[in-house]
This record gives C-alpha cells, structure tokens and sequence, in this order.
C-alpha cells in the first residue's frame, strides 16, 4: 500500500467522540508532529493521522515559527498547536508537556500513515505490555530517482534491530527518561529508543507503515542534509560508541537484502553508490566543520534556552496581521548607496539614476571615507553625501534612518540602473512590502564573462536572491539590517523579513551589476575578504546558511546549467568558483586561528 491511498479521512475528527487519558476507555495516543515551513506535505500528514481507523487519538502540532501556511493549515486538523523552538527535539518535548495521551507517537511532517498503524501499535503495546514500539518507515519511491534508492535502502532496514527506532512511546516510560535529548539533532530518536529499552520490551507492527515524503529530489538535497546533520552526530557517538558505529557507517549488513534487487537494476545499484559517497562524504565534511567552526552552529543554538509559545487552536499565522499601513500611492522613493574607494563605478551608478523615467526622491550616498575622491563625484552628481567609519550594513541603516520617503531602495556602487526601474518599484510597493529585483552581471574579460553566465543561473533561486527595495515602515519594523553583518546581510535581511510575514514581489526589469575588467587574483582577494567575515552570518542563520553555502549548488549546479549551451564558460565557472570556495574557506579559516591568538593572548 503506497501513500496516494491513504489520506481519505474516514470520519470527521471529533476529539469530543474520544475518551479521555486515565477515563478507563481505550489509551489515549497523543500525535506530536513537529513542523517548520512544512505547508508542502503538512496537509497531507495530518489527513493520514484523521484517517486512522483507531480513533482515541489527539493531534499536537509544534511549529518552528514557520513564515509559511504551516499554522494555517495545521489549525484545521490539530486539537493543539504551539509555537517553540529553536530544534526538533524541543519542539517534541514541548508538545509531550502539554498532551494528554497514555502513548506519546512523534511523526514528522512529511510523514504519510496507512490507517491501521495506530490501531495495531496500540494493540500490541497493551498486548505485549511494551514500553515502545517499532513502526516501519519507508520513503515513497515516486519522487525523484534519489527517493527510488532511498526506498530500497529503507526496505533493507525494516527489521534490522541496529537501525529501527521506536517513535511510539508509552508515557510513563517517556517522562522516566526525561523524554527526547533537547541537544541531539541527528539520531535523537535512537537516542530515546535506547534509554527506553533498558525500562521494558520493545516490540514491532507488522503490515502497516509510515510512509516518508520528503524524500530528495536533487543529489545537492543530499548533500545539504547530511551536512547539517553530520554537525550533530559526534554528540551521538560519544555517547554510544559501543552501537553507534553499527549504525552510523555505511556497510551494513541490512544492505545485502535487497542485493538481487540492485544486480537486476544496476542503474540503481549505481545510484546507491553515488547516494552513499554524498551522504557520508558530506557528513564528515559537516563534522570536520562542526570541530573547526568558531561559532559552532547548530550547537550554539541548542545551548539558548528554548523559544516556546503556547497557542492552543488560537495561534494566528504570522502573516494575517501587519502593523504596516497600505499607502494608496508613495510619494518618491529614496536611493542608499553605501561606498567606499568607489569613484569610477558610482559615476556610472549615478548616470543610469539620472536616466529614470521617474526620479527618485533622493540619493543618498554613505561613504566610508574614499580616498579616491567618491564623495566629490557624488556630491557633484547632487546626491547628499553622509561621511561615517561604518560597515555596510550600518551604513544601509544610516541612509534609512535619514530617508523620508514612504520607500527606499539599496544599491551598490556598482551597478547600473534600467531606465524605468524606478517606476516599477513605485508600482511594485503599493502591492507589496518588498520587492526582487533581478541581477545580471557585465564586464570585460573572461572572468567577467564567467561570472556573468553564472549569474543568470541564480535568477528566481529563492535561496540567493534578497529584496532590495522596501516600504520605509515595513522596513523599520524589523529593526534594518543587522549592524554586526558584513557579508550576507542581504540574506539576513530576507529571511527576517519572511518571518514577518512581509509580502514580496518582484521586478520585469534587471539591475547590471559592473564586473569592470576583473583579474582572477583581484576576484579571489575580493571571496577571500567575505570568507573572514562570513563566520557570523552562519552564526546567526546556520541553516539557512549551510544551504546557501552548498558547495554542489553554488559549483556545480551553476557549471551544469551552463556547460551544454556554452561548455568553454561552463569550465570557466567551475573553475572560478572552485578557487573562490577555496580563497573563502582560508579567508575563514584564517579567522579562526585570528580569534583563537586574540583569545590566548587575552587580547
């Protein structure tokens, strides 16, 4: 049975027809289904769990402070919903603090039931008088090809005594254990499982499973994933180095199930190999991170107290409310430009403004002391001129803060703006509170050009492109960009800003970013720099950031997509971005051993 047939409820959820924990009905199975930005499988989640044929059961929904429909969506089937973070194992425990159920059942989001699976787990709980029990779980194989190999590896594990977990806890064993460890990521749920263990029986349901959704579609999904993941992993091994290896490293004797499966379908055979390198090849590189990194995430957030906010069926999504007025029209809209050394390029930033077909209201030029004469060239252009020893973010902030206009917009010194720009964004912002607009790159010179394709490739990733036009008020109300960035403040800035619930769209029209006639060394310099300030972006989004940073998205997605239409450019990007990567990392590096030397010195 496959998950297309499992999510017709077979009656409406009633928690008034349900007997209540200790009334002396059936046991009470409390649901808890941790969530972040979840709306793609969340529905169909919780439809699978109103399908079940058992039906004393409650549903608690615990939400990451998603800034999609996730709560929306979650408050038309749960019978609780909170808001808590800042991990998944929180997020368990909070909801277990606040059910009612004799058994405590965690499901993912983007898991799928078959509709017997609580009935038979509760069924052979009482029977067997076991503490936990053990429900196979398989990946729906007709997602991608990479879910097809994942389907099969699953398949090898069902049985297997070393991978399998008991999700469906009994609670008294539950709170005898203290529930999940709060500070695991990775294999929280074996973690449970063998603290359970030592209490009671664990026993396993047979012809009913949950079925995994969120299966990859890409390799680099993969890679992304066990990257995090291998991060947190170390916490695990530490502490079960008896069993963890058995578990942890890819042979396995549970593989060899499905070996006339693989030799009859070598293409998948092929696949799992191929699957197997990235995921443990990337999980190492995220431990070898997580001993090097300066700022340690995810650890470093797991080391804040929890962030919880109880909501029970009353939590509004996040995005219904805005305290942001909706202007019938903007009076003009406020150019920032942040500069330093930046004479020759912001006089051509300066010209394509003075070419709108709609003026802004003003141009404000920030400048960190150019010795260049930057200052000089804008103030001849008419443009205000604020001189201050700030970084970019602060100087962004400086030129909103001096802005009265109901929008601005922020542009470095080097590009160069489309005639009607300025009028779109006038347009743009009485529909919404921030707008895209896309970026191309021009320039003289092979780097340039590779540059340029790679580029074009970033067009509508919502992982790199951030707005840089805002409502002035919208703006404000998240607090600007964040002063402690110096690179990938406009990330910040977007992520924030969804959070919010702040509506974006986007523009027809492309802003040139002016390559100039760059040298390889001058561009690597340039990544180098970034790479020593960048350790505090991760800090502060570590997820988000991990997935931005993706070495297979940001090197060989950009190389692929370019290598058939134009494979001598396609090499080129390949090659600029493997040696950027690498000027960043030692950029990073460097500013480890920096901060380490300060710090021993007592400096």
């Amino acid at each position: 049975m496959g998950p297309e047939a499992l999510v017709v409820p077979t009656g409406v959820h009633d928690p008034r027809q349900r007997a209540k924990a200790g009334s002396g009905g059936p046991p009470l199975v409390s649901v808890i289904i941790p969530t972040k930005n979840s709306e793609r499988t969340i529905r169909t989640c919780l439809e699978s769990v109103r399908a079940q044929t058992y039906r004393h059961f409650e549903i608690v929904v615990v939400d990451n402070f998603s800034t999609d429909s996730t709560i929306r969506i979650a408050k038309e089937y749960a019978d609780v919903v909170l808001l808590a973070g800042p991990e998944r194992t929180s997020q368990v425990k909070q909801g277990a603090a606040n059910s009612k159920g004799d058994f405590i059942y965690k499901i993912d989001s983007d898991f799928v039931l078959e509709p017997s699976v609580l009935e038979k787990a509760v069924k052979v709980a009482l029977d067997e008088k076991a503490v936990g029990v053990i429900i196979p779980n398989l990946s729906y194989p007709k997602i991608s090809f990479w879910s097809e190999v994942r389907f099969f590896e699953r398949l090898s594990y069902v049985g297997s005594k070393q991978i399998e977990a008991a999700r469906f806890i009994s609670r008294d064993a539950y709170d005898r254990v203290g529930g999940h460890d709060g500070t695991l990521v990775a294999y929280e749920e074996h973690d449970l499982h063998n603290r359970v263990s030592r209490l009671g029986k664990i026993v396993r349901i047979e012809d009913a499973s949950e079925w995994h959704l969120g299966e990859p579609k890409h390799l680099a999904d993969i890679v992304t994933t066990n990257w995090y993941y291998g991060k947190t992993a170390i916490r695990y091994i530490k502490r079960y180095p008896h069993i963890a290896p058995a578990q942890v490293l890819p042979l396995r004797r549970s593989l060899f199930n499905q070996r006339t499966v693989f030799l009859h379908r070598p293409k998948l055979l092929l696949g799992l190999a191929l699957y197997e390198i990235a995921k443990y090849f990337s999980g190492f590189l995220g431990l070898l991170a997580q001993v090097t990194w300066p700022f340690s995430p995810p650890f470093r957030q797991l080391d804040q107290m929890p962030r919880t906010m109880e909501h029970q069926l009353h939590v509004p999504y996040i995005a219904d409310e805005l305290p942001i007025t909706e202007p019938r029209n903007l009076f003009g809209i406020t150019i920032v430009i942040p500069t330093y050394e930046s004479r020759l390029t912001l006089a051509r930033c300066l010209a394509s403004i003075g070419h709108q077909t709609q003026s802004p209201k003003a141009v404000i030029v920030v400048d960190r002391y150019s010795r260049d004469g930057t200052a000089e060239v804008a103030r001849a252009d008419g443009a205000k001129v604020i001189e201050v020893e700030v970084n970019r973010s602060r100087a962004r902030n400086i030129g909103l803060e001096k802005s009265s206009s109901a929008g601005v917009l922020f542009v470095d010194s080097d590009m160069i703006l489309p005639p009607s720009l300025m009028r779109e964004c006038e347009a743009g912002l009485i529909k919404h509170h921030a707008l895209i607009i896309p970026e191309i790159s021009v320039g003289r010179g092979f780097w340039a050009e590779c540059k340029a394709a790679e580029r074009k490739t970033y067009i509508r990733n919502e992982m790199i492109e951030a707005a840089r036009c805002f409502r002035t008020d919208a703006l404000l109300s998240i607090g600007g960009y964040d002063p402690r960035l110096e690179a990938g403040e406009d990330w910040d800035l977007q992520i924030r800003a969804k959070a919010a619930g702040l509506s974006f769209g986007r523009t027809s029209t492309v802003i040139e970013h002016d390559e100039g006639n760059p040298t390889l060394l001058a561009m690597l310099r340039k990544k180098y720099f970034y790479g020593k300030m960048f350790g505090t972006y991760l800090a502060i989004n570590p997820y988000e950031g991990v997935r931005q940073l993706n070495p297979f998205r940001r090197i060989f997605a950009p190389t692929l997509a370019t290598l058939p239409s134009d494979p001598i450019h396609g090499v080129g990007i390949f090659m600029l971005r493997t040696l950027e990567f690498t000027a960043a990392s030692t950029g990073h590096i460097r500013k480890i051993f920096t901060r380490k030397k300060k710090i021993k010195n007592g400096s």
